[in-house]
């Protein structure tokens, strides 16, 4: 049965985000409606019916007081999560799950095909475990390659970043995941040197990349592997 004559469903298009795969806690895909449709309750009726025999993706759903519309996010760990407004009807969430539903198999096909990460999923408590081991990696492997840049930093900081594996700022300010010290010791000695080679290079030009080739020749390598196995974080 199709629907009645009245009902005007009204949705955005699928809107792909672009997002680097190292960020897995992130939305991948998110495609939302921006209004409930109108025509009534008979109308909705009869699209419930019309819809009856789709299959219903499995979801997790989120009661939001500040949502005002029906939202569906695939993330990059595979997690499929439908968001909505506190006192949206039950049916009229499933109907949208519904019919968007060949569109939510195909990026979850999608995000299940990615290659596995290189790290387990971390915790608060895995950050303050590992913590002072990350920094005192950081700090030894900077001193051993620094004696080769002769780089000045004002400091080092270690965190618990979501989706960088190290950053350096104007300021000369080198902060590092401490996810890194569970690395094989190639990679995070890549990302160290890369860190430390836009004290000097504030950009990824040939220069920059010359400037880490002298220390990490296979430095390509690294970046593929880092960009094959994304970051899985919490």
């Amino acid at each position: 049965m199709a629907p009645g004559p009245g009902f005007e469903p009204r949705y955005t298009a699928p809107e792909a985000v672009v997002l680097p795969l190292d960020d897995p806690g992130k939305v991948v895909w998110c495609l939302q409606n921006i209004g409930m449709g109108e025509g009534g309750q008979g109308a909705v009726d009869s699209v419930l019916g019309w819809l009856g025999m789709v299959e219903l993706p499995a979801f997790t759903l989120r009661r939001n007081p500040r949502s005002r519309c029906v939202r569906l996010a695939i993330y990059r760990d595979g997690r499929f999560i439908v968001t909505a407004p506190m006192h949206a009807d039950q049916r009229l969430i499933e109907r949208f799950v519904r019919e968007k539903a060949a569109w939510v198999q195909e990026k979850l096909a999608y995000v299940q095909a990615l290659p596995p990460p290189l790290l387990p999923r971390s915790t608060k408590k895995d950050y303050l475990m590992h913590k002072t081991a990350a920094m005192t990696l950081v700090t030894e492997r900077l001193a051993h390659f620094n004696t080769h840049y002769q780089q000045v930093f004002t400091r080092v900081c270690i965190r618990d970043q979501r989706s960088r594996w190290g950053s350096c700022s104007r300021r000369g300010n080198l902060n590092f995941n401490y996810r890194i010290v569970l690395l094989p010791p190639s990679i995070a000695d890549y990302i160290i040197v890369h860190e430390l080679c836009h004290l000097r290079e504030f950009n990824h030009s040939p220069r920059f990349w010359a400037l880490v080739a002298e220390m990490i020749p296979e430095y390509r390598e690294c970046r593929a592997t880092l960009r094959k196995h994304p970051l899985r974080l919490s």
